[in-house]
């Protein structure tokens, strides 16, 4: 369902962010920046062109904001966005998410949300862990940097050269010990 919680609260502009609308990555990096699967957001707009179909591309359900409102999602004046969503459960993502532009638009945008929220750490944020069994910011995206060496260009390789590959599991996470 969709969270009840706090969100974390920010404004899109050029300057913090990497994409704009109608993008699918930019919603993609909002998606990103608040740690949620389009099943846990939504968007509420006023445009069907640059609001409401690429974020509904990605799997969010949407809500027109207009005293005509398109006949496909739901929509009204603003006085019907809290009912409408108290009234959404989680809603899996179709099964177009696994088309190729949306991968590629998930991939860009969840880059650009870890980019834009790394920038702004200073050193000592980048050593520092949340918890004692937590991984610090550095550790975590020297983690990222050698599954993608090591592991994942290897089976992308194997991919291409094999025609029936065997892809072999490889436990990372000793390697935070192992590689200091």
């Amino acid at each position: 369902p969709l969270s009840s919680g706090p969100a974390p609260t920010f404004l899109t502009s050029y300057e913090t962010f990497h994409f704009c609308k109608p993008k699918l990555e930019y919603f993609a990096e909002i998606l990103g920046r608040l740690g949620r699967p389009a099943g846990e957001a939504a968007m509420v707009g006023d445009d069907p062109i640059l609001d409401l179909s690429p974020a509904q591309a990605l799997g969010l359900p949407v809500y027109h904001v207009s005293d005509r409102p398109d006949a496909g999602p739901a929509g009204g004046g603003l006085e019907g966005v809290m009912p409408w969503l108290r009234g959404l459960s989680s809603v899996p993502e179709a099964s177009a998410a696994l088309q190729p532009a949306l991968i590629l638009a998930r991939l860009r945008g969840n880059l650009a949300a870890l980019r834009g929220m790394l920038c702004r750490l200073d050193e000592q944020a980048w050593s520092r862990r949340p918890g004692p069994d937590q991984w610090s910011p550095k550790e975590i995206v020297c983690h990222l940097r050698d599954v993608e060496r090591d592991v994942n260009l290897p089976r992308l390789e194997t991919v291409l050269r094999q025609t029936n590959p065997f892809i072999s599991a490889a436990d990372t996470d000793r390697w935070a010990q192992e590689r200091g």
